[in-house]
């Protein structure tokens, strides 16, 4: 958190600011059991944002940009949730939107930070 108090908004990357690839992602040692588990609890939790978000397989790619409901409140209230529902920090440097605008991308990024 910046020192104001105050996280900043995402935007777009700034130069100095790498976006998290998902080929440069692991599990951190985790198995596909575990993931499927951060899958379903971070789907679960963005559905009660987002009603309209379906259940089948695509939910882990949907952009969740492409719904009205999901504004900047929307993400920064989704993200302070990730770091509290799973232990992770999301450093200002990396509040960055395309990192986390699919479930997906919220699921890498647990992944990627939980503690082992």
């Amino acid at each position: 958190m910046s020192s104001s108090g105050h996280r900043p908004v995402l935007t777009a990357p700034h130069p100095s600011v790498s976006i998290i690839e998902p080929e440069d992602l692991t599990t951190g040692g985790k198995d596909m059991e575990s993931r499927q588990e951060v899958i379903d609890t971070v789907a679960a939790r963005i559905r009660q944002i987002l009603p309209g978000l379906k259940t089948d397989s695509s939910v882990e790619e949907k952009d969740l940009r492409d719904f009205a409901e999901f504004d900047s409140l929307s993400i920064l209230e989704s993200l302070v949730w990730l770091e509290n529902e799973f232990s992770v920090k999301i450093p200002d440097e990396e509040l960055v939107i395309d990192n986390f605008c699919t479930v997906g991308k919220m699921v890498d990024y647990v992944l990627l930070h939980q503690s082992v």
